[in-house]
């Protein structure tokens, strides 16, 4: 099963075909297989069973996935190693095969705490925090974090469970505003 990708264009009504001769590609994008490369300081970091959040911009989904394999070997011409990242597409098969991918894997090294746009995180009366939705109103909660990079920051403290983080918006903003939320949780596949 699966969906047709290419039909080779020598392939007419009525045209002979030979055994082993291609005639069609047919690909299944059900589940994606993404392949990084990774440097020495972080492959011991990784292992099978990782989670994995696969985002691809060009199909605005962000996929749940895991580890699958890491290379026991470097590339001879790299001097990198090969991860390989498993993971369902979204319900309406966003994803394609060949689009870039930004990648983040969950290893024990790390913090835990969630991971948010650095917009979202913002200063008041001297103190850096982000909004966050507890009903239908906002609240302002400080919060201790660390940028990561891309735009990324990660929150280690503050937040309570169960907590929404505002990261729209948020400009317009203040203590017990009312909300109309919209959560976005269907575009991480489960």
């Amino acid at each position: 099963s699966g969906i047709v990708s290419h039909v080779e264009p020598v392939i007419q009504r009525g045209a002979a075909v030979a055994p082993g001769m291609p005639v069609a590609r047919i690909v299944d994008i059900s589940r994606l297989k993404v392949t990084l490369y990774i440097g020495e300081q972080e492959v011991g970091k990784l292992k099978k069973g990782n989670i994995a959040f696969v985002e691809v911009p060009a199909a605005s989904v962000r996929l749940k996935g895991s580890v699958a394999a890491v290379s026991s070997a470097a590339s001879p011409g790299s001097g990198s190693f090969a991860v390989e990242i498993e993971c369902p597409n979204s319900k309406e098969w966003a994803a394609k095969g060949g689009m870039s991918a930004v990648i983040s894997i969950a290893t024990a090294g790390k913090s835990s705490g969630m991971i948010v746009p650095s917009r979202a995180v913002s200063e008041r009366e001297g103190k850096s925090g982000v909004w966050v939705a507890r009903g239908s109103l906002s609240h302002f909660v400080a919060v201790d974090f660390k940028s990561i990079g891309r735009g990324r920051s990660l929150i280690t403290g503050g937040l309570a469970s169960g907590d929404t983080v505002i990261v729209s918006g948020i400009s317009r903003l203040s203590e017990k505003s009312p909300l109309t939320l919209s959560i976005l949780s269907d575009t991480v596949a489960q």
